[in-house]
């Protein structure tokens, strides 16, 4: 006689039934991103080859005419080339040290900590081999890194736009646009500087960018641009392959004639990793998108992403945007953009955290999207363009995605009333969304916003917590019928009446009437006993100790680089602290595309 499963197991399978059926589609393997390894500390292990040139700049004491390139076992150098022994006889100027930099050999130029160049990069030549690249670097004591300052519409590093570049590290410089900086001297109206490294792959075959790294860089006033030609076929070897940009500092970038980004980035693949993106997009809070005093506007934000595939975001900050944190859209039809991660992000102020959708319609544009593990905070409180936004992601025409394990709460702020922590929908009639799976997440404060509901297909709800501290909305709005929705298992509280916890069809609705029309099961109404869940960034500091403010803060994760880094004011060291404060762990779910 058969044996007869207990009923917990029948309803164990049944929810692993019901997220299977509508997981996401498998995608192939992307190639992993980093191309270099780590040490200890977390930074990439850069080690001379035996013919590498050390070729030594310093605007303070280095001599052109008098300058030497140095073998790795040089007397002068010693064990460390980064802290050599001396005496050195290095160049002067940038530009003359780069002309004795071989293409294609694995040569090192390093400026002096604490020194300053009126002058640019330029092009730089490509390394040998992975193993063996091109280093352009810092050397010497102390924190400071050598700073380059660009002037009118300088850009400090352009790779070449016809050529293979590859196997380039460019590790702990900082670049500076001093006549952008209200507290410079050299403050004008006049600077033209947005982008301090311009990567720019032509249509021309040949044309490709490979293996770079941007590490311990600090951009003031200034960003990075980073782009594919249109043009370019997808069945056609790729146009970027293992760009890594880590551990960076972008700051307060802005423009006064145009749109301006921290970071903007067209049609390449690229791993982001445990940067710091603050401020970016704006100079001054501004209402009416007017742009010709520096005012935040809704067209600039930390980072911009186009049709790009294959991208890690992972262990960033994203504070304090003109308007959004990371900004994706998906311009050329279906898939257009593809295989995206933001994993274990921090997300503080801005308008918007996430919104990964926007400017074209249509169906499907966004295939395999992973947001997992982000903390989101404050978002809307500081109110850049002078809106009344605060909106945690914003999901549209998705074609396989997961949503999980995420902390999005909304602390009221004043003037700040048009809020969410999710929305998901498809474009207006000509749009699909399907296949999305939400889970494990915690929404806090603020609606979770189901629009266009008819073009929604099989967007799985399943163990997620749903808080309303306040009393004036609602847990779930959705403006139609559920027929392409699944919930599952989640949990719910609210301090509202009970038959007003939910929107349906712009109507209040209770919880028995929303899980009649949801399909849902075992959800629970349990006022959760949670260890400390009004965690915010002003009581971390307290809980380190230091002055508990926003500005502290800020301060402190402004000071981060190689030579002061400290894990209290990385991403994931804020991340799991919140994370503490509703009781959880960090999701188990594997890291998707990248390193």
């Amino acid at each position: 006689m058969a044996r007869r499963l207990p009923l917990v197991c029948f309803v164990a399978l049944a929810s692993l039934a019901l997220l299977a059926c509508c997981a996401p589609r498998a995608q192939p393997a992307a190639q992993p991103l980093r191309w270099l390894p780590l040490d200890e500390e977390g930074w990439s292990i850069l080690r001379p080859a035996k013919d590498t040139r050390l070729i030594y700049v310093s605007s303070s004491s280095g001599d052109d005419a008098t300058a030497r390139a140095y073998s790795p076992g040089d007397p002068a150098i010693g064990a460390d080339p980064f802290r050599p022994r001396g005496p050195l006889k290095p160049f002067k100027t940038a530009q003359a040290a780069l002309a004795h930099a071989r293409n294609g050999y694995p040569e090192w130029v390093l400026f002096k900590r604490g020194d300053v160049w009126d002058e640019p990069l330029g092009s730089p030549p490509s390394g040998r081999s992975p193993s063996a690249p091109l280093v352009i670097a810092a050397y010497g004591a102390g924190e400071r890194r050598p700073q380059f300052r660009l002037r009118g519409s300088q850009r400090a590093i352009r790779f070449p736009i016809h050529a293979d570049c590859h196997d380039i590290a460019i590790v702990g410089l900082e670049f500076y646009a001093p006549e952008k900086d209200p507290r410079s001297p050299e403050f004008s109206a006049k600077c033209r500087v947005k982008t301090a490294l311009e990567l720019y792959v032509s249509e021309k075959p040949a044309a490709r960018a490979r293996r770079l790294l941007i590490e311990d860089c600090c951009f003031r006033f200034c960003g990075a641009t980073l782009m594919v030609a249109r043009g370019r076929k997808r069945e056609a070897a790729p146009a970027t392959e293992q760009l890594v940009f880590r551990r960076n500092l972008v700051l307060d970038n802005y423009a006064r004639d145009s749109h301006c980004q921290g970071m903007y980035a067209a049609r390449i693949s690229i791993l982001l990793e445990e940067n710091i993106f603050d401020h970016n997009g704006w100079l001054i809070r501004e209402r009416g998108n007017r742009k010709d005093r520096g005012g935040a506007t809704m067209f600039n934000h930390n980072t911009y992403f186009t049709d790009c595939h294959d991208v890690v975001f992972r262990g960033n900050m994203f504070l304090r945007a003109s308007s959004i944190g990371n900004k994706w859209t998906a311009n050329s039809g279906p898939a257009s953009a593809r295989n995206l991660v933001m994993e274990d992000n921090l997300y503080v102020e801005g308008e918007i955290g996430i919104s990964i959708g926007g400017n074209a319609d249509g169906p499907r544009r966004f295939r395999n999207v992973k947001i997992a593990n982000n903390v989101f905070l404050h978002i809307g409180r500081g109110r850049p363009t002078l809106r009344s936004l605060g909106w945690g992601i914003d999901v549209r025409d998705w074609d396989g995605g997961t949503i999980a394990g995420n902390i999005l709460v909304h602390h009221p702020a004043p003037g700040v009333n048009n809020v969410h922590t999710l929305s998901i929908e498809a474009s207006p009639r000509v749009g699909l969304c399907r296949d999305v799976v939400v889970r494990g997440n915690v929404f806090c404060g603020a609606p979770v916003l189901l629009r266009n509901t008819a073009l929604v297909q099989n967007v799985v709800f399943a163990n997620n917590r749903f808080l309303m501290p306040w009393e004036d909305r609602a847990l779930i709005s959705a403006q139609g019928e559920l027929r392409g929705f699944r919930f599952a298992e989640n949990s719910y509280w609210s301090r509202r009446p009970a038959g007003e916890w939910f929107a349906l069809g712009g109507k209040p609705v209770a919880l028995a009437r929303w899980a009649q029309a949801a399909g849902e099961q075992r959800a629970s109404a349990v006022e959760p006993q949670l260890p400390q869940p009004q965690r915010t960034i002003e009581n971390y500091m307290a809980h380190l100790a230091l002055e508990p403010s926003f500005e502290a803060f800020l301060a402190e994760v402004r000071r981060q680089s190689r030579a002061n880094w400290r894990r209290e004011f990385t991403a994931a060291a804020v991340n799991g602290w919140v994370r503490r404060g509703y009781g959880l762990a960090k999701a188990a779910l594997q890291a998707g595309p990248g390193g």
